[in-house]
């Protein structure tokens, strides 16, 4: 029985755990008598053990689902669902705006040209156009196609930016915005912004013309024009612009063809460069500008050496001078007088002079051969240059 007992005992003192060595006297007098566990003593296995607890089950992992991937559209929608009870409404509809770009990227479909879809088109309209009595309006001018539609609105200054946003999918091919973005006494403070709807993504494609005339322009705002890809005529007189704004337009040099840049005091020489690489450039108004003769000749120059033919119409001060060229040489010397400058090199010092007495410039024997030289090659490339432009201004072919 005294085995028994000693067992019994041993089961015991195993199930009563660490806390009977917590209260036993060895315990407080190896750690100075507080109630605490000893240095090297084991850690209560069921609380720590507990964390490591490992299933023998195993999972297959899954990189793909049967299921078709849904649209960027749908995980936006569910997202900012999922957000909604955490966001204030506020902040929800503006994570959804970011997350669904739809209408920015391609636009709101605008509809057929059919009568139910000038009704709707003309109803969206109305929202954004109220207390104008838009329908009549539209109903007298007889406006059945989006291109007629675009015109009554722009003939009465309509065209603000939530406007161009509903027609920015359209197939219209002209827009006249000279009315609409005038300053009306300062009163029209949506009129710059029109412009940035031009650089959206796919935005009026299939517009070729744009008239900004009479309307004062920053010349940063032709910036957004450069993403129009089937433009081809504008129209910017007495718009304010300067030599820079003509450097903006460059990268409409695949479809540009006709220009009028008229009565811009800003626009002077400095500009021809740019107005040169419009290689598609057939019409170019620049009277009324600062553009001289120096200007023109560079101009008619460059179109000779690309073979290229354009019609221009120049400021007035260059037309007197082309009527007055017998004034300033002679026109159709004969020979022995030479025309071409390359021919001077050639000459004596007497055939020179001739030369010179010839086109009513005085020369003498006294002067030195080589500034003669130059003074006649100086005269008769200015004449070279002179009849190129008149023969540009005439519509002459450019020999």
């Amino acid at each position: 029985m005294h085995w028994q007992q000693h067992h019994a005992l041993l089961l015991d003192s195993r199930l009563s755990g660490v806390s009977s060595r917590q209260n036993s006297p060895a315990v407080s007098v190896t750690f100075s008598g507080f109630a605490a566990p000893a240095r090297r003593e084991m850690s209560i296995v069921d609380v720590n053990e507990g964390s490591f607890e490992l299933s023998a089950k195993a999972e297959k992992l899954r990189f793909f689902t049967n299921k078709i991937l849904d649209s960027p559209e749908e995980l936006g929608r569910r997202y900012a669902s999922d957000l909604a009870h955490q966001v204030a409404p506020s902040s929800v509809k503006a994570l959804t705006s970011r997350i669904l770009p739809t209408d920015e990227l391609y636009g709101l479909p605008i509809g057929t040209e059919s009568p139910r879809g000038i009704s709707a088109l003309v109803s969206r309209l109305v929202t954004v156009l109220p207390g104008i009595r838009l329908e009549d309006k539209l109903l007298a001018s007889g406006a059945e196609t989006h291109q007629r539609i675009a015109d009554t609105l722009a003939s009465h200054g309509y065209m603000n930016t939530r406007v161009l946003n509903i027609l920015r999918t359209s197939e219209i091919e002209y827009l006249d915005l000279s009315a609409s973005i005038g300053d009306e006494g300062g009163l029209n403070l949506d009129s710059q912004d029109v412009f940035h709807v031009f650089s959206k993504p796919n935005s009026f494609l299939f517009l070729s013309e744009i008239n900004l005339a009479n309307s004062e322009i920053k010349e940063a705002d032709l910036l957004h024009l450069q993403n129009l890809p089937r433009l081809a005529r504008l129209w910017l007189a007495s718009s304010g612009i300067g030599n820079e704004a003509i450097f903006y337009l460059t990268p409409l040099k695949r479809s540009l063809t006709d220009l009028d840049i008229a009565f811009n005091s800003n626009i002077d020489d400095d500009a021809i460069p740019a107005l040169l690489v419009l290689t598609k450039l057939q019409y170019l108004v620049f009277q009324g500008t600062c553009i001289t003769m120096v200007g023109l000749r560079r101009l008619a120059r460059t179109l000779k050496e690309q073979k290229r033919d354009m019609e221009v119409e120049v400021p007035r001060r260059c037309e007197e001078y082309i009527s007055k060229l017998s004034n300033q040489y002679l026109i159709q010397p004969d020979p022995p007088l030479i025309t071409d400058p390359e021919d001077v090199s050639s000459l004596t010092t007497a055939a020179i002079i001739r030369n010179l007495t010839a086109h009513s410039q005085s020369g003498s024997a006294k002067d030195e051969s080589e500034r003669l030289a130059l003074r006649l090659r100086s005269l008769l490339e200015t004449r070279e240059a002179d009849l190129l432009a008149k023969a540009l201004i005439l519509q002459q072919p450019l020999e």
